[in-house]
C-alpha cells in the first residue's frame, strides 16, 4: 500500500442511504472536484462519527492522516489508504508527489 496524496481542494462527502431496514444503512462516499464535479468512490456501512466527519466535506489529504479511537474512522482511513490510489488512476486525479 503506497501513500499517496492528492491535490490540496479534492475533497470528500458523505451521503446517507437509508433504503429497506436499519441493518441495511450505508454512506455512499464521493470525491468533490474543486470544479464542483461529484466522482463516487465508495460505500461503506453507517457510522455516526464517520458521517458527522464527512457530512459538509474533508480535504482527502487531512482524511488520511486522521487519528482517533473510534474504531470506524480507523477502518475508513485503512480502507481510503488502500482505495485512493486506484480512484486517482480511474478518475485520472493529480498526484502530487
Amino acid at each position: 500500500m503506497c501513500a499517496i496524496e492528492l491535490n490540496h481542494r479534492i475533497s470528500l462527502v458523505a451521503k446517507k442511504n437509508f433504503q429497506g431496514t436499519w441493518k441495511t444503512r450505508k454512506l455512499e462516499y464521493y470525491l468533490v472536484l474543486p470544479t464542483g464535479e461529484k466522482y463516487y468512490a465508495f460505500t461503506r456501512n453507517y457510522s455516526t462519527a464517520c458521517y458527522e466527519m464527512f457530512k459538509s466535506g474533508k480535504n482527502v489529504n487531512a482524511a488520511l492522516r486522521i487519528r482517533s479511537a473510534n474504531t470506524a474512522l480507523m477502518n475508513l482511513v485503512k480502507y481510503m489508504k488502500h482505495i485512493m490510489p486506484y480512484l486517482a488512476e480511474c478518475y485520472g486525479l493529480n498526484i502530487v508527489v
